[in-house]
């Protein structure tokens, strides 16, 4: 998955986020009997999100994505509630957010979400630009749809490099695995770049 990443802030302690991705697939069933390889375009993403700092290292968010793949759209709403925590050598947010999901012919999705991520500076107490950084995030994405529940839980570790204040980029892993309490589980790796545009 590619993403790029522009936040635009504005007064009052508002930020707008445009976020553009898009996820291909290498290969599919990798450790299966016959894996199928070859590039394949899974899914385009668009969204849109207006912050609002609240209190003290509090934001709320409300969202709107609109997913483009397999010959269909689907639409999500997006109400979401971050804290960040900073500490000497590194800092600590943790997210809560809530989702409505729909599309063509299906009933409406609920998602509940809480996601945990930590950022360390490699060089110094701080991420500054011409430096690198690890950020490491761990999601529990709970999902309702019909009388269906599933979990989904999320493993993301990545490497950054800040370029300049208004630029940066980050590479890394995303592991998911879901479908593990009622079936046989889903395991799906992607390999993620962003790139980070303040202006």
């Amino acid at each position: 998955m590619s993403y790029v990443n522009v936040n635009k802030k504005f007064e009052k302690d508002w930020n707008l986020n445009l976020k553009i991705g898009n996820r291909q697939s290498l290969v599919r069933d990798l450790f299966g009997e016959y894996p199928q390889r070859g590039l394949e375009n899974i899914r385009t993403d668009f969204s849109l999100f207006a912050t609002q700092s609240i209190i003290f290292n509090q934001r709320i968010a409300l969202g709107y994505i609109t997913i483009i793949g397999d010959g269909e759209t689907q639409h999500r709403l997006i109400q979401q509630y971050a804290l960040v925590s900073k500490f000497d050598d590194f800092s600590l947010s943790q997210r809560v957010s809530v989702n409505q999901i729909w599309k063509k012919d299906e009933d409406l999705r609920f998602r509940l979400r809480y996601r945990i991520a930590s950022s360390i500076p490699l060089n110094g107490q701080t991420i500054n630009p011409s430096e690198f950084y690890l950020k490491v995030s761990n999601e529990f994405v709970n999902s309702w749809q019909g009388d269906t529940y599933d979990l989904e839980i999320r493993l993301a570790p990545f490497v950054g490099y800040g370029i300049s204040k208004m630029h940066k980029v980050e590479i890394g892993l995303d592991y998911r695995i879901n479908s593990f309490l009622v079936d046989s589980p889903t395991n799906r790796l992607w390999i993620n770049l962003n790139w980070y545009v303040s202006l």
